[in-house]
């Protein structure tokens, strides 16, 4: 619209001038101008209104002579066209005042550059006069310009009063400050010559506000590009017009591969009716706003958790659609799933450590119950033999019963810590097998279950089941289960024992025909102070921490626990071992078969124990022996006891004393004499004591409390 303004703006002005110009011509034509009264002087009888005339000679050739003369004149009224001319130069002045006072610069100029006429803003804004600005070409106005020939070239090419050429550039002043100009030049023809009007415009504002505009739009892009949420604009029938970059970031779709497509592409399916109703609601009302959460689909078709808010900006210029906000809350539900899922595992333990202090006081008042009972009649009544050791049989398998309870309970809070220790060495696997098959054949004999078939199965042969493990706690593992079965197995067989796998691991299994364990038990069988039956109506005994520590030590021992059950079909406990085969020369000494009686007369065995009753206990065990022996109530007696008697064959230490550690007295008696042996004793019990006392000096290391024939026949493999 500008460009044709300024276009038929030029055309008038270019007509104008021409037809001056023809009048100017006109008058130089004449001969003569005369103003006279036109009614007075030539025709008296012709009526003329007063004004102007013009009167043109009229030569005549003379037919004789032929010379010119002049015959005669023509008078021609002009009234009317000097009211045009009034009127063409008013038309002028008011162009040119137009031209003048406008804030558009003008130039006009020819085909080569050189400036013919500019106006008053040319002027003002290029610091230069207008004699100044005819003298130059308007390529020195910019800077550029040279550079540009090739622009100069289509000026010369443009048609006339036709096309007009557009461009921005700069211009310098002439104080040498640079400026931006918008400039639009038209090619005219003046006086029969092509010329070039450029009309030019200072765009610094333009270009000032502009870059604003340029900025603002970047630091809105960047905050939209960075903000955590992704914003995007539906129209009415819910096609997506924009979607903000981020939304690659959080759910791996590209911008355009949305843009133009149904809001529902990324809605899960059973969420699709609840998200259109809400939408609906929304278009219903301008302004209208609401949240709601759903699962949207990402690129890669797995769903995440956001919360959607929309508001209705239909009829908002700059919007003109349903803008929509979508956060991501995938890590907020994810946390609340977790901390609800902590609270109900906080409840449930609470529910089961509750369950588990009131099953202990159970598991440690039932036994205490027979221990304390059996042993008061025993007191009080004198019965005969027979049934005095039925009684005090009962007192002993109460008594390792609630040993078991206490060892269950240190391992627990072991694990827990994570302070368990293993303590390997080689040992024949076949005879801890062979063991405890005998040891389980008379626990089903003291439960009136001899009815029940104990079979074990061996892959290995004697010399060959050698194997790299702490012993003890193989051995807490196998009992742990093998308790298990015959608590739980009223009729059938119970098999153990273990297959040689194709990778260098054992596996080892306890089978039974039991109650077995239903499948929706089975998950949590192994965590820790839990059982089948938790509730307090349960048939059977038991801390419900067996299964927990056995499972750890086996994954400390490096193999793995599971089971294979059926209720009402019994169970299979199986776990594997890493199985390394042992070289001759490092197969360790079968383990000496227990004697009924050992004579040791003629040998001093010195005692240092603080507690009374143990040192009592010892007196008794030893009395049948024959040995001499030596009691002291703390190190320094003991140590005193040992520097006074240089004949001592055997030393039975507490290590924990009240004056003295243990370990400290091990070493004295070492530096003393090392060739006197050393059984340590601690009611410690923990695994890594055993060595903790080999290392301060002791020979071996027996728990308390001690087995009497294997504490008989530790003494007797040093004596």
């Amino acid at each position: 619209m500008k460009n044709e303004k300024t276009s038929a703006l030029k055309q008038r002005i270019a007509d104008l001038e021409q037809r001056i110009e023809h009048l100017e011509e006109a008058n130089n034509r004449c001969n003569e101008t005369l103003s006279i009264t036109l009614n007075s002087l030539l025709y008296p009888d012709k009526h003329l209104s007063e004004g102007k005339a013009e009167i043109y000679d009229h030569p005549v050739k003379d037919k004789v002579t032929g010379e010119i003369k002049k015959a005669g004149a023509f008078i021609d009224d002009i009234s009317h066209r000097n009211d045009v001319e009034k009127e063409l130069l008013k038309s002028k002045n008011k162009y040119h005042v137009l031209i003048e006072q406008s804030s558009e610069m003008l130039f006009l100029h020819d085909v080569e550059g050189r400036i013919i006429e500019v106006n008053r803003a040319a002027e003002k804004n290029t610091q230069y006069s207008k004699n100044e600005l005819c003298t130059m070409n308007v390529m020195d106005l910019d800077p550029d310009a040279w550079e540009r020939d090739d622009r100069n070239k289509y000026w010369r090419n443009l048609p006339i009063n036709d096309e007009s050429l557009t461009f921005e550039t700069r211009h310098q002043r002439k104080d040498g400050s640079i400026y931006p100009v918008e400039v639009v030049v038209s090619k005219i023809e003046l006086e029969n010559e092509k010329c070039i009007m450029a009309l030019a415009r200072d765009i610094t504002e333009r270009r000032q506000a502009g870059e604003k505009i340029r900025k603002s739009e970047a630091r809105q892009s960047a905050m939209i590009a960075n903000i955590a949420d992704v914003l995007a604009i539906l129209d009415e029938n819910g096609i997506i017009q924009y979607k903000s970059p981020n939304i690659e970031r959080l759910f791996g779709w590209k911008p355009q591969e949305l843009v133009g497509q149904p809001g529902w592409l990324t809605v899960h399916p059973d969420d699709l009716e609840r998200i259109q109703h809400q939408f609906s609601m929304i278009l219903r009302q301008k302004g209208a706003a609401g949240t709601v959460e759903y699962r949207y689909r990402c690129k890669d078709d797995t769903y995440k958790t956001v919360q959607l808010t929309a508001i209705n900006l239909l009829d908002d210029p700059n919007v003109k659609g349903i803008l929509t906000n979508y956060h991501d809350i995938s890590e907020q539900k994810r946390a609340e799933e977790e901390l609800k899922n902590a609270k109900e595992k906080a409840e449930e333990s609470d529910r089961l450590k509750s369950a588990f202090l009131a099953n202990m006081s159970h598991e440690i008042r039932t036994p205490m119950n027979g221990i304390m009972g059996f042993a008061q009649i025993l007191q009080e009544k004198e019965y005969p033999r027979a049934q005095q050791k039925k009684f005090l049989n009962i007192i002993h398998s109460r008594t390792l019963h609630l040993m078991n309870i206490i060892n269950d309970l240190i391992d627990i809070s072991k694990i827990e810590a994570g302070q368990l220790t293993l303590c390997p060495e080689p040992f024949y696997l076949n005879e801890v097998i062979s063991q405890l098959n005998s040891i389980y054949k008379r626990e089903l004999e003291s439960r009136s279950k001899e009815h029940i078939q104990l079979d074990t199965s061996l892959a290995l042969d004697h010399e060959n089941s050698v194997i790299n493990a702490d012993p003890g706690r193989f051995r807490q593992i196998m009992e742990n289960l093998l308790y298990n079965a015959v608590k739980f197995t009223s009729e059938g067989s119970i098999e153990f024992g273990y297959e040689l796998q194709q990778k260098p691991e054992l596996l080892f299994y306890v089978k039974d025909t039991g109650i077995g364990i239903p499948g929706e038990k089975q998950e949590i069988i192994f965590e820790r102070f839990r059982q089948a039956d938790d509730s307090t109506r349960r048939v059977y005994e038991g801390t419900g921490l067996g299964l927990t520590i056995s499972k750890n030590l086996v994954e400390a021992m490096g193999g793995k626990m599971w089971l294979e059950s059926g209720e009402g079909k019994g169970s299979v406990f199986y776990f594997t071992l890493p199985f390394q085969h042992i070289q001759e020369r490092d197969k360790v000494e079968e383990t000496e078969r227990k004697q009924n009686s050992y004579d040791w007369k003629g040998k001093n065995l010195l005692i240092i124990e603080d507690d009374m009753i143990s040192r009592e206990y010892m007196r008794e065990i030893l009395k049948p022996t024959g040995a001499e022996l030596l009691l002291a109530a703390n190190g320094t007696e003991g140590i005193n006891t040992f520097e006074s008697h240089p004949n001592i064959d055997l030393v039975l230490l507490d290590i924990r004393l009240p004056d003295i550690s243990g370990m400290e007295v091990a070493g004295r008696l070492k530096e003393e004499n090392k060739r006197v042996p050393i059984i340590a004793q601690t009611a410690h019990a923990m695994g890594e004591d055993r060595k903790k006392c080999i290392q301060a000096g002791a020979d071996d290391y027996i728990a308390k409390p001690a087995d009497v024939e294997d504490m008989l026949s530790m003494i007797n493999k040093y004596i």
